[in-house]
């Protein structure tokens, strides 16, 4: 590669994702730089954040606990704003992950099925918390039964309690 194309490869830090498309057989570039990451996802953590305090207030000190807001904006609930911006970035990971994975592969690189494995659990924790699985394990636990087959924590210590 020359230092013409190195030079053409970089990206200014004022771009936030910038891709470069293959060029001679060399391999596409993707960045993703800290001013994307300052400019989108800190203030729209700030900003859910803040509508939780408003719905944490809004829960204490009116009449109607908060209602609808607070179910949409509580971070102690489920399948609402906050929920969803958090499987929104697992899934973006993920997606992350797979390109990793698919470049290593491309590549013949160590580890590339590894990569793949790595951005699968982040589909699967995206997954878990949309469709809140981890719950209903939970409440099969609160009925001291198995969940899918898994033998839960709870059951094994009132077991060796009773030994």
């Amino acid at each position: 590669m020359t230092s013409e194309s190195t030079a053409g490869a970089r990206l200014k830090a004022d771009d936030a994702v910038a891709a470069r498309p293959p060029v001679d057989g060399t391999a596409a570039t993707l960045a993703i730089t800290p001013r994307l990451l300052l400019s989108v996802v800190v203030p729209a953590i700030a900003a859910l954040n803040v509508l939780n305090a408003v719905a944490v207030f809004l829960y204490y000190h009116s009449h109607h606990d908060g209602g609808r807001f607070f179910l949409a904006f509580s971070l102690d609930k489920e399948a609402n704003v906050p929920s969803w911006f958090s499987s929104a970035l697992l899934l973006t990971a993920a997606a992350v992950l797979a390109l990793v994975a698919l470049d290593a592969l491309a590549r013949n690189a160590p580890w590339g099925r590894h990569w793949g494995g790595l951005s699968l659990v982040f589909v699967a924790l995206s997954l878990d918390e949309t469709a809140e699985i981890h719950e209903h394990i939970d409440h099969a636990e609160d009925g001291h039964g198995s969940a899918h087959g898994l033998i839960l924590p709870q059951q094994v210590e009132e077991t060796v309690e009773h030994h």
